[in-house]
């Protein structure tokens, strides 16, 4: 009888060190899975723009801020300084516009006026805008495995909390954790 309070106390203890074990991974990973996604984003930025005109052609420059490690999605539009609801982007450019564009500056995005607008545009007061977003990762990446390891090390911490403790409040008082010795024989 003597053994079964020996075994019963050390799977006590046991179960208190895993609880307390889980505890602390639960908390040390949680930051890692709330935070570890934006940690090192900067927002998307674009400077620098300025455009020239020659030949049917426009070339507009640009300068790309942004994280290092992304790619984005960049977009060129034609705007009126006399008319705010005229919005246009150009079909025919060829460069650093669409998607999978990185940062760095010396960007440039070349327009063939020509091909979208063939009888040419009037009027003179025309602006280029360029913009840019971040295209999002769906899988892969510094971020998302960080997001991955703490997220499976906390639910696995809350699991074993979980079944360490609902198992003790829960079992009945007249569970048997060993078998009598048989009697004797006749």
């Amino acid at each position: 009888m003597k053994r079964n309070f020996v075994t019963t106390r050390a799977g006590s203890v046991v179960k208190q060190v895993i609880a307390h074990v889980s505890i602390i991974l639960f908390f040390a990973c949680v930051p890692a899975l709330v935070f570890g996604a934006d940690r090192n984003q900067k927002p998307v930025r674009v400077d620098d723009v300025h455009y020239s005109a020659s030949g049917g052609r426009v070339v507009v420059d640009y300068t790309l801020i942004g994280n290092e490690d992304n790619q984005y999605m960049v977009r060129l539009i034609l705007k009126r300084g006399t008319d705010s609801s005229f919005e246009y982007s150009p079909r025919a450019v060829s460069g650093d516009v669409g998607s999978g564009i990185y940062v760095g500056m010396n960007k440039r995005i070349v327009w063939a006026v020509d091909e979208d607008f063939p009888q040419g545009l009037r009027g003179s007061d025309y602006y280029f805008v360029v913009q840019a977003q971040e295209i999002k990762k769906t899988s892969g990446g510094k971020s998302s495995m960080i997001t991955m390891i703490g997220g499976g090390a906390a639910l696995l911490a809350g699991a074993t909390f979980y079944v360490l403790f609902s198992s003790q409040k829960h079992s009945s008082p007249s569970a048997v954790t060993s078998f009598p010795t048989p009697p004797g024989r006749p």
